[in-house]
């Protein structure tokens, strides 16, 4: 499963918690290296991960979900410079 083009980083991992899920047993390393290798190369979580591994799916998630709120700045800032002339 990778991240699909134009999709948010909160949307990829919806996908990929929902898929996740429904598999038995404790997988945590196979979470983590499957979810880091669904992002794009250029994504900047993917460069920290690479930089900085995580060890569990809790520091992962914790980590999705700072880069999701960046991602949600940055999209709402967009969204003011279309409505501001």
């Amino acid at each position: 499963m990778s991240m699909r083009e134009g999709e948010t980083l909160k949307a990829y991992s919806d996908r990929y918690w929902e898929m996740f899920n429904e598999i038995e047993g404790d997988y945590d390393d196979v979470a983590i290296s499957t979810f880091k290798a669904g992002l794009p190369i250029e994504h900047d979580l993917k460069k920290s991960l690479t930089g900085k591994p995580v060890t569990s799916v809790r520091q992962l998630m914790d980590w999705i979900d700072k880069y999701i709120r960046v991602e949600e700045d940055q999209l709402q800032g967009k969204e003011k410079a279309k409505v501001i002339p």
